[in-house]
């Protein structure tokens, strides 16, 4: 069942990127806005399109739970306060690095997984 809530959140998020992308190429916004505009949206649809493809991938067990919880918890929080920096809302500064954090630790684990799949 949380797969298949994964790979919706997945979707989603790689169909926001792409129309928050399309908006920071026409919108007239402030070079800084539009930086963290396109940074958000290049690792979010990364992500997306990893976090589809991973569901499929990785076996049915605690560690592939977590990965997939990390990836899906680092979009929304990394990527997120990013879009809120961009657009001027209010925004909780340590959002960003605790999500650029656990797309580190959702790759490190991810390396751990595969490492030891075999054994």
């Amino acid at each position: 069942m949380y797969r298949n809530i994964i790979q919706s959140f997945a979707a989603l998020a790689g169909a926001l990127a792409v129309a928050l992308g399309a908006y920071a190429s026409h919108a007239a916004l402030p070079d800084q806005a539009k930086l963290w505009l396109n940074t958000a949206v290049f690792y979010q649809l990364v992500h997306a399109v990893l976090l589809f493809c991973l569901v499929f991938i990785l076996p049915k067990s605690r560690l592939s739970a977590v990965i997939l919880g990390c990836f899906a918890c680092a979009i929304l929080l990394f990527c997120g306060n990013l879009y809120l920096l961009a657009f001027s809302i209010v925004t909780i500064g340590t959002l960003t690095p605790i999500g650029g954090s656990l797309f580190i630790l959702a790759w490190l684990l991810l390396m751990v997984s595969v490492f030891f799949k075999g054994k």
